[in-house]
């Protein structure tokens, strides 16, 4: 059955009257004017494709390591707001949490049904001294081992500090795999970071924020980042973690290279109250 629907497209950064034709749950055509015959449905708002959240800890009340039914309720959330693909994001926990969690989730990234499109890791490969909300006593060094379930098929993105022992080294291991490394959580200075990014790190995590702030005389991973033209630029854009001249400023050098993301707590979507993250309270 082919369904047309009609209504303001989104698309290559213009909004238009146009239509779409759907094909067996599959968009076959994309075009601006009126459609070619009395369309099957009529969207009063805007019809874009749908948004991908490379960073979503939670929401609907629940972490992404609360199982089965705590991630069907974050899937529902994230489909209800537009976004059809989305990787949640383990924060810092402990290794059994981690292995149970990214064995429920290799399930769903295999579903095609699923907005689950992989696992990000962020952690525990930290630095403590940019904890931000993670435990700071459950961080490691790579130099010490790596866990097993950084070798899951499901992880598509992994935030590390290339300050610590054996960084650079898992950078290398994991880019030959084809996962994204993003730094972040970090201190590194300059030089660190340029050598990271020639070690395969592609990404920086929430830039400012869990790192070490622009110093005229020590760019450091900020710096680095705005600059290097290798790298993608994460931004949580809600002028809270980031204020809006200086997203403005990020606009302007960053351009294309600027990822969106919401870094997504359980309390996303939620009622006001109290919820659970990486074992500290948040507020909703």
């Amino acid at each position: 059955m082919t369904l047309v629907l009609s209504g303001r497209i989104a698309r290559g950064g213009t909004l238009r009257d146009g239509w779409i034709e759907i094909e067996r749950g599959r968009v076959t055509e994309v075009r601006a004017g009126r459609p070619p015959r009395t369309p099957d449905e009529h969207h009063d708002g805007i019809v874009a494709p749908g948004l991908c959240d490379i960073q979503v800890n939670g929401g609907a009340g629940h972490e992404v390591t609360g199982g089965s039914a705590a991630l069907d309720a974050i899937d529902a959330l994230e489909l209800a707001h537009g976004v059809t693909s989305y990787l949640p994001t383990l924060v810092t926990t402990d290794a059994s949490t981690a292995e149970r969690a990214v064995a429920e989730l290799e399930a769903r990234v295999a579903d095609p049904r699923s907005p689950v499109a992989g696992v990000h890791l962020e952690g525990p490969f930290l630095s403590p001294a940019h904890a931000g909300v993670h435990r700071a006593e459950l961080m490691a060094v790579p130099a010490d081992g790596v866990p097993s379930y950084y070798a899951s098929s499901a992880v598509r993105l992994v935030t590390l500090s290339p300050e610590l022992p054996g960084a650079l080294e898992l950078v290398r291991d994991l880019r030959a795999r084809g996962v994204t490394v993003s730094l972040g959580h970090s201190g590194a200075d300059a030089a660190l970071v340029r050598a990271a990014i020639d070690a395969g790190a592609a990404m920086v995590t929430h830039v400012f924020n869990a790192m070490e702030p622009l110093h005229h005389r020590a760019p450091g991973i900020v710096g680095t980042a705005l600059l290097d033209a290798r790298v993608r630029v994460c931004v949580i854009a809600d002028g809270l973690h980031v204020d809006p001249p200086v997203l403005e400023l990020v606009r302007r050098l960053v351009g294309r290279r600027v990822v969106l993301v919401t870094d997504a707590t359980p309390a996303a979507g939620a009622p006001e109250g109290r919820y659970e993250m990486a074992g500290g309270s948040i507020p909703a």
